[in-house]
């Protein structure tokens, strides 16, 4: 299954399940103002969001890629897009204020905490909500709106365990099915690509060393080997029995409830989620209720809500450290105890012991040539697919 509205989270694949608003269609806005009084314009062209002061009379052009943009009077006035293009971008953040509503509800933590999240997963992949609208304004993806309410009502409904296995699945962050042809991509196999939702039918964008260009390509079917989910028409690249071998595998799911047995099982190719807001006890592989912070809890059963971790000294749930906080593993003993992530937007900077702190996202020109460099970049990583020195630039445009 291929995901729209995947890192604008995802929602806005749409995080990453559509994604923050938190930059336009390159991760970076594009600016040019006038001067004088009255009522002034700026046009920009390309397919880049264009954030324009709107003080007085004057006119300007912003190079790059934009979108035309215009205005008026005091404050910032964001560069306009077509009808389209408005209306894709207002159904992906709704989607995303849904989708982080639902997964507090079922996981604990606020939709605050989860729309940060989903953020700062849109600022890292390009698929941001305002890409999203770019895109449709551009002609890459089409917009079915009779769909769109539908969507959003069972994204409102959707249940805790569709959310655990829509994300299992590769569908961004728990979006349900009713969802999966709101967007379209209009890329035919063959055809140059920004990202997988440019692409028409089963294909995605096979990326080249830059990591933001691309050529669309076929998804394979099962049992076809691979190297990343979305090369998958089932969405799921892994190795199922014997293994090791690395294949496209459309995963069982199973359902259990409190008490019950939960996990992946390696001979059987079984993922059971557990239903309701249960969470799949670490220790024992047991559905349990998530335990709210402050509350008492087991190290290393990871049974605390979301953004919290159990403190290996107090076993009480603790609120998830921001930048400068100790991150990682505790105590002696790691492999016992919870590990320690951090708040949006940082990564944890990690020693050789497994400890951190947690740290702002790398900016750009930065090195990220290391294995996990590409994932603490704020925006996207150049040159790790060819095993050259890496560097951190401005997040790709996808859509």
């Amino acid at each position: 299954m291929k995901t729209f509205l995947a890192g604008s989270a995802l929602c806005c694949a749409f995080l990453v399940a559509c994604g923050g608003s938190v930059a336009d269609a390159g991760g970076h806005p594009v600016e040019d103002s006038g001067t004088g009084t009255g009522t002034g314009s700026e046009t920009a062209s390309g397919s880049e969001i264009v954030t324009a002061p709107g003080t007085g009379s004057g006119s300007g052009t912003a190079s790059g890629m934009g979108l035309p943009g215009s205005g008026t009077g005091a404050g910032t006035a964001t560069g306009s897009m077509s009808a389209v293009g408005t209306a894709v971008s207002e159904f992906c953040t709704n989607m995303l204020a849904s989708l982080a509503t639902a997964e507090a509800a079922c996981f604990g933590g606020t939709a605050s905490q989860w729309q940060a999240e989903l953020a700062a997963t849109a600022g890292q992949s390009g698929e941001s909500c305002a890409a999203a609208g770019a895109a449709a304004t551009a002609g890459r993806i089409t917009y079915d709106s009779s769909r769109a309410s539908a969507c959003l009502s069972a994204t409102t409904a959707t249940n805790c365990a569709a959310l655990q296995v829509s994300a299992l699945e590769g569908t961004a962050l728990g979006t349900p099915s009713a969802c999966d042809t709101v967007l379209a991509g209009t890329a035919a196999t063959g055809d140059p690509c920004l990202g997988d939702a440019d692409c028409a039918g089963a294909s995605y964008c096979q990326v080249t060393n830059d990591g933001c260009t691309g050529t669309c390509a076929s998804q394979n079917a099962d049992g076809v080997s691979c190297d990343a989910d979305n090369r998958c028409v089932s969405g799921n690249c892994g190795a199922p029995p014997p293994g090791p071998v690395n294949v496209c595998a459309t995963l069982v799911i199973a359902y259990a409830n409190q008490g019950e047995m939960c996990g992946y099982d390696t001979t059987t190719n079984v993922e059971t989620v557990c239903a309701g807001a249960l969470v799949c006890d670490g220790t024992s592989n047991v559905c349990v209720t998530f335990v709210p912070l402050g509350g008492a809890c087991t190290p290393g059963a990871y049974e605390c809500e979301a953004f919290s971790y159990c403190d290996a000294s107090s076993h009480t749930c603790t609120a998830n450290p921001g930048v400068g906080g100790a991150c990682g593993g505790q105590g002696a003993n790691v492999d016992m105890n919870d590990t320690i992530g951090c708040m949006a937007p940082a990564y944890c900077n990690t020693s050789a012991s497994g400890t951190g702190t947690c740290t702002a996202y790398l900016p750009d020109g930065a090195d990220c040539s290391s294995p996990e460099g590409s994932a603490y970049c704020a925006g996207n990583c150049t040159g790790v697919d060819n095993g050259a020195t890496a560097t951190c630039t401005a997040a790709c445009t996808r859509y």
